[in-house]
């Protein structure tokens, strides 16, 4: 590197001019400086490599240095390191093969023991596609869901080999800490086993091989079945109290129903025994009456006579 040295006064009575002739100083080589200007971006036309860049120390190298390549993945936590061959170019390149849905982390620094790492730069891989049109139905006659999906992979070099992963969690939200989960091959999967009466919440997602997963499929919550085929025992029981109790509700409705009849006709047919068609008034006698029994009679007037239907 070059530097340039220049003095002025600066005080006590202001700012002075520089010194006529500055002192100008290059400094050596340092092979255990970091490398510059470090980058990571995919290639263009391949979204399966992505490629890193980076300047020497030094705008010039006399002698050839060879570089090391740190590389982090981030999302399963797989690192290693790539060593290339001694080179005094300053401006280099080097290109990595990536994975679907990783992420990566990279330093470049010299081969040199104790040389210092450049800073990192970090970037994600493209993303696997994730499943959609998820579709859930119910089989009624053994009471499971048959998951149903689609997955498009338009816009991808080379899809890796895969499997899916059918996300299952009680209640109308995925809650990815308390899903089970499992593997299928193709769509549609058939789960059985599920408890009854409960609504259940599904996604899917690609995992390749390698294990690096795409992000989840929209969620769909469904009831694992209708409500009339979801009847406890308990609540049979609260029916049939229900129905047990309206039962005897009706029965003694029409029991009082007969009497008042009976007691209807009972009174009719006393009335008109007693009934005189030539005076037009009923006559009623103490006959076989005790005192305290006998009722107590009032007349009629002519104008009023007692009419008996």
């Amino acid at each position: 590197e070059s530097y340039l040295f220049d003095i002025s006064v600066i005080g006590p009575l202001g700012q002075g001019p520089l010194s006529a002739v500055p002192v100008s100083v290059v400094t050596e080589y340092n092979a255990k400086a970091p490398p510059k200007h470090l980058g990571l971006s995919p290639v263009p036309g391949n979204d399966s490599l992505l490629e890193i860049t980076w300047s020497s120390s030094c705008p010039v190298i006399r002698e050839k240095v060879g570089y090391l390549i740190s590389v982090r993945e981030l999302v399963l936590g797989r690192n290693y390191s790539i060593t290339l061959l001694p080179t005094n170019e300053t401006n280099l390149s080097h290109q990595i093969y990536v994975y679907y849905g990783a992420r990566y982390r990279v330093s470049v620094q010299t081969d040199v023991v104790n040389s210092v790492p450049s800073e990192e730069v970090e970037l994600w891989a493209p993303s696997l596609p994730s499943p959609h049109q998820i579709q859930v139905e119910l089989h009624q006659s053994n009471s499971s869901y048959i998951i149903y999906w689609s997955l498009q992979v338009e816009g991808i070099t080379k899809m890796p080999r895969h499997h899916y992963e059918i996300l299952v969690s009680e209640g109308p939200n995925l809650d990815e800490s308390k899903v089970d989960i499992y593997k299928a091959n193709e769509s549609p999967f058939v789960l059985h086993n599920k408890k009854g009466g409960i609504m259940y919440s599904f996604a899917v997602r690609v995992v390749t091989d390698k294990g690096f997963k795409s992000p989840i499929s929209e969620i769909t919550s469904t009831p694992l079945e209708p409500w009339a085929q979801t009847i406890t025992r308990t609540t049979y029981a609260s029916i049939l109290v229900s129905a047990l109790v309206i039962v005897l509700l009706l029965a003694l409705l029409a029991v009082l129903i007969v009497r008042h009849r009976r007691l209807q006709n009972t009174f009719s047919s006393f009335a008109n025994s007693h009934y005189s068609t030539r005076s037009g008034a009923a006559t009623f006698t103490s006959d076989g009456l005790d005192d305290e029994d006998s009722p107590v009679i009032r007349g009629f007037s002519d104008d009023e006579p007692l009419v008996v239907a």
